[in-house]
């Protein structure tokens, strides 16, 4: 346990100054690849439901949940087809 407590408390391998380093290139150079996807109009024409098409799957049904859409559910499905 003491060795364990100088290896990362007191930096006894002497890696630390490296360690931060490659943690400060992953936090320098972090993109989110869902916003680069959203301000891509290229890239966002890949997210349809169908390749060779541009009409929506009609089968795909939506509820509201916390403000934002999502799919339903079977038992939910089911509730909207029967008002339908």
């Amino acid at each position: 346990m003491d060795y364990l407590k100088q290896v990362v408390c007191e930096d006894r391998l002497g890696i630390g100054a490296e360690l931060e380093a490659d943690m400060q290139r992953v936090i320098d150079t972090y993109e989110c690849e869902w916003k680069r996807t959203i301000g891509d109009p290229q890239a966002l024409r890949r997210f349809r439901h169908f390749v060779n098409s541009d009409r929506p799957d009609n089968r795909v049904l939506f509820v509201d949940e916390r403000g934002q859409p999502r799919p339903a559910r079977p038992a939910e499905r089911a509730m909207i087809e029967a008002a339908v």
